[in-house]
């Protein structure tokens, strides 16, 4: 039997992982959208997610000026990104979320205030970005920080 689903996240990680791969703590990655509950729409939104990234074409991630992210308290040295074709695509996937009725934790950094970053990582020079990565938190004894899993790939263009 497997621990209960948590949250959900879409992500770019810096490294290529296959899916199943397990980690105590998500590996480095760009947030496409940050943790989100599934619990009752994951097949609705995992099909507008998919038909979306096969809609856009792989785009590159440039690396930019270092910045802190987080709230007071919670400060985070990170590297900014800049791909306008990044910021798009989570533009039409953070609304479609918000159609299905996801809540985030922060919609403030969301939508039109989202930011492309990296936390705890930089990439030296262009990074080409063919997929998005789902990865899922399972509770472990009823805790939310637990087992990340990656469970799917979205390919992003036209698939033959």
């Amino acid at each position: 039997m497997s621990a209960p689903l948590r949250h959900t996240m879409l992500a770019i990680p810096t490294e290529s992982y296959l899916c199943g791969k397990r980690f105590d703590k998500v590996p480095d990655h760009i947030s496409v959208l940050p943790w989100f509950d599934l619990t009752d729409i994951r097949g609705d939104f995992m099909r507008h997610a998919a038909q979306i990234c096969t809609e856009q074409d792989s785009f590159e991630v440039y690396p930019g000026e270092d910045m802190i992210v987080g709230g007071t308290g919670f400060e985070k040295p990170a590297q900014q990104l800049i791909s306008p074709e990044l910021k798009q695509l989570h533009g039409i996937l953070f609304q479609t979320a918000v159609d299905l009725g996801i809540v985030f934790s922060h919609p403030e950094w969301l939508g039109a205030s989202y930011t492309p970053h990296l936390t705890r990582a930089h990439i030296p020079g262009a990074m080409a970005v063919s997929h998005l990565t789902v990865i899922d938190n399972h509770q472990v004894d009823g805790r939310d920080r637990g087992v990340k899993t990656i469970t799917q790939k979205l390919a992003l263009g036209q698939t033959t």
